[in-house]
């Protein structure tokens, strides 16, 4: 039992020695230089994470944009041809304008019966109230509906397809805005005939 006792000994003066298993304790400048990065963080963070969660236009256009790529896949993936063609809602209310994407699917691009494609539901591919479409382009030109005050052809009837290869027929442009009061903040989504889709600020 002595043996034991001396080795026991033993073992703690060399962990002692050693530092090892020992249990420090935090001093009180490592745990205030901690508050403060986390409050610096929360400063620079708390903002951008509040922002995300009330900027409807971006939500919005990023939801798009997500499904123009879905489309893109599913066309190419189905070796079909997908059609996208767009529409306001409530273009007479400023409160409750809305854009919304129309995704429908034919065997190629030049079909003359197209189906809606049910995957894709409105509430993916419709912006949220006072989010309104205010620019279009097609191949870098303005179509004469978005400044005809009564075209012969609406914007709304403007369509781009999608084929097999995941080409798209045109270059379109669409230009958004978040009503707020007479302005408000504004971001463009375009599709190139590559494929691409991209969004960025005006």
């Amino acid at each position: 039992m002595k043996r034991r006792s001396g080795q026991t000994r033993t073992r703690v003066q060399r962990c002692r020695n050693d530092g090892e298993g020992l249990i420090q304790g935090t001093t009180l400048p490592e745990v205030l230089l901690t508050v403060v990065l986390v409050g610096v963080l929360a400063a620079i963070s708390g903002p951008n994470l509040l922002q995300m969660g009330n900027n409807p236009l971006d939500e919005g256009i990023n939801r798009l944009a997500g499904q123009l790529r879905l489309a893109r896949a599913k066309a190419i993936a189905q070796s079909s041809a997908y059609r996208i063609r767009w529409t306001m809602l409530n273009p007479g209310d400023p409160e409750k304008v809305q854009t919304q994407f129309i995704v429908e699917r034919a065997q190629n691009c030049n079909d003359t019966t197209w189906t809606k494609d049910p995957t894709f539901t409105d509430e993916d591919i419709t912006t949220k109230p006072k989010v309104e479409l205010i620019g279009l382009t097609v191949n870098s030109v303005t179509p004469p509906s978005l400044l005809d005050p009564n075209p012969s052809e609406p914007a709304q009837n403007w369509k781009l397809c999608i084929n097999s290869r995941g080409l798209a027929d045109k270059d379109v442009q669409w230009t958004l805005r978040w009503r707020q009061g007479a302005g408000g903040p504004v971001k463009k989504l375009e599709i190139f005939p590559g494929g691409a889709i991209q969004v960025y600020d005006n």
